[in-house]
């Protein structure tokens, strides 16, 4: 059996193969957005390693041998891509583990495996409960996303609907130097840019740290650069049937959005 599915697979947008969150990059990038290469292991594969406690035959090889050709040396991230996961009322955020700078071969089965076992943790347990989801119910399968790093100049997140007020046509971006991992983890302050329906751009957070010799009142980022990640959470809301959709984005050292 392949377990290795790459984003230009007929099976790459089968949620129930791939999990949900990389069924929708796989969406995105036959529609052009600008989605960083990468491949999914399936679902099929966590299911035998539950069952079996191992690795399916010949698994380890399909995954050196895309990682390889993927740019392994220069660094992947490992991510969970379950078929319950980034679902528009059950999001799972941050209940499975994720990976960065991923670039030796030793790694690659070590990190998916604890990204496998993350799926049973009793934290996962508690969120399905809460849900009335649980009560002995299997553990929902995973896929597992292998995706070629951004060298991140500066990255963040959108939300194609404000958290704030719901009721408006604002998208909000918040926005931190390199690697948008202490943001999402809730370690840093973002700045933060709302683009309202009619383009207008209002910068209203800007961090203030005494270890950082910048003035506190620097933009981040480009009017057009804030313009054009809120142009993108838009483009993606009207892909996906018009529901807002929270977005991760990065932009590079050649200024090129993905």
């Amino acid at each position: 059996m392949k377990y290795i599915i790459h984003l230009e697979d007929e099976a790459a947008i089968a949620s129930g193969r791939v999990g949900q969150k990389f069924a929708v990059l796989a969406k995105a990038y036959r529609h052009g957005f600008p989605v960083p290469p990468a491949f999914a292991i399936s679902t099929e594969a966590h299911h035998f390693f539950l069952q079996n406690g191992h690795w399916p035959e010949g698994l380890s090889d399909e995954v050196y041998g895309a990682a390889e050709v993927l740019g392994l040396e220069k660094g992947l991230s490992i991510r969970s891509s379950a078929t319950r996961e980034d679902l528009e009322n059950h999001s799972f955020a941050g209940q499975y583990r994720t990976f960065l700078e991923v670039c030796r071969p030793a790694e690659l089965k070590e990190k998916i495996q604890q990204c496998w076992l993350s799926a049973e943790a009793d934290h996962v347990r508690s969120y399905l409960e809460s849900m009335s989801e649980s009560n002995g119910a299997e553990t929902p399968l995973m896929g597992i996303i292998l995706q070629r790093m951004v060298r991140a100049q500066v990255s963040g997140v959108a939300f194609g609907c404000n958290p704030m007020r719901p009721d408006s046509r604002n998208v909000v971006i918040e926005a931190v130097r390199g690697l948008a991992d202490k943001l999402v983890n809730g370690h840093t302050t973002p700045y933060r840019g709302v683009v309202s329906e009619n383009g207008l751009l209002t910068l209203d957070t800007f961090p203030r740290n005494p270890h950082v010799s910048e003035k506190a009142d620097q933009p981040l980022l480009k009017k057009t650069e804030w313009l054009e990640i809120a142009d993108t959470a838009r483009r993606l809301e009207k892909l996906n049937g018009r529901t807002p959709q929270d977005i991760e984005w990065a932009i590079d050292s050649d200024q090129h959005l993905w």
